[in-house]
């Protein structure tokens, strides 16, 4: 299951979610961004494995600055998927980058609320809806 959720799994440059990027967005700005924000994608369940193989990826990067967790396709999480994700924003955190969760779904955003990821760690003004609105919040901080 935990190679199953790895390959799930992504942490990727803006490059590869281009098409979710609002096309109106000047190229100057979006070279720009490529260079500070990644996306990690979440696509199923998260497991306690979710960890220490997006602290290693994570390690990686250099000159990054955000993080948007698009949750867009995360129905469930459990107790364990939920911890993992707080470790791994304590993480970000204590590299000084600054996490946005994006397509958060009722029952996972409810669990979050619950221990009070949402507001504490992740205050509800970097909770979007669509990637587009977190992309759209580092343009407006960033790139003046």
């Amino acid at each position: 299951m935990g190679n199953l959720a790895e390959q799930k799994t992504l942490v990727s440059p803006l490059d590869d979610f281009m098409k979710d990027i609002p096309s109106n967005i000047p190229k100057n700005k979006i070279k720009l961004l490529k260079k500070i924000a990644y996306i990690k994608n979440i696509d199923g369940p998260l497991f306690f494995g979710f960890v220490s193989q997006f602290q290693d990826i994570v390690a990686k990067i250099r000159n990054i600055k955000y993080v948007i967790i698009r949750m867009k396709y995360v129905p469930y999480i459990d107790q364990s998927g939920l911890y993992a994700l707080e470790d791994a924003i304590f993480y970000l955190k204590e590299k000084n980058i600054k996490v946005f969760l994006t397509g958060l779904q009722r029952q996972p955003r409810g669990m979050l609320e619950r221990i009070k990821l949402i507001p504490e760690l992740v205050p509800n003004e970097d909770v979007f809806k669509e990637l587009d609105a977190g992309v759209n919040w580092i343009l407006d901080k960033e790139i003046k």
